[in-house]
This record gives structure tokens, sequence and C-alpha cells, in this order.
């Protein structure tokens, strides 16, 4: 079976959690052993460049990041979620601020928080 989850990006660092201004998908790898470095690293570099808070910018890139970091050169299982409603499949969900990173699992209790304005 998949693990399966989404990715939302923020525009506002108190943003309510279920109305992200973006929503990614990923079919599968969700796990936030695998998803934590990868979104961390793809984080720390665009904030550096455009800004978190440039959600436009950030949801292409952030999805272009993960389809070329999956490993199987995959374009399947790779989705944008245009009515912005989160999948009730998920096992995992990462909320992107532009301040922060927030590691959910799929009942919604936060995982752990990882500030990037602290570094």
């Amino acid at each position: 079976m998949s693990t399966r989850c989404n990715v939302g990006i923020y525009k506002k660092i108190d943003q309510r959690l279920k109305k992200p201004s973006v929503l990614l998908y990923k079919h599968s790898d969700g796990y936030p052993e695998r998803m934590e470095p990868l979104l961390v690293d793809f984080c720390n570099k665009f904030d550096k460049t455009r800004g978190l808070d440039d959600t436009e910018y950030c949801a292409a890139q952030c999805l272009y990041h993960m389809m070329q970091k999956d490993g199987r050169n995959g374009v399947d299982g790779f989705g944008i979620c245009g009515n912005l409603i989160q999948h009730v499949d998920i096992s995992f969900y990462y909320a992107i601020y532009p301040d922060r990173l927030e590691i959910y699992d799929n009942k919604y209790k936060l995982i752990k928080t990882i500030d990037f304005k602290s570094k």
C-alpha cells in the first residue's frame, strides 16, 4: 500500500491549517523519514532565493523538486489539488508556512515543527 501525503503551502504564517493557498499530492513514499529532509532542503533553498510566501512559484518548484528527487523519474503519482480539498486517504500532511514546516499524521495531530527563521 502506498504512503500518500498532501503538502499544503501557505501564504501567511497564521493561515488556518485546512485552508492552504496551494495543495499538492504525492501518491507514495510520503512518510516523514523521506519527506522531511526533502522538504527542508527545498524550503531552505527556495526561501533564500524567492521567499516561501510566494506560493505560486513555491508550489511549482516544490512539485518539480519532489518529482526530481523521487528516484523513479516519476511523473506518476504527483498532482495539484485544484479544489484545495485534502485527500481523505493520506497518511501524512506537510504544511509549508513562510516561517516553518509542520508535519502531521492522518488525524492532523502535529508530529513535528521545523522553524526556518531561527537558523
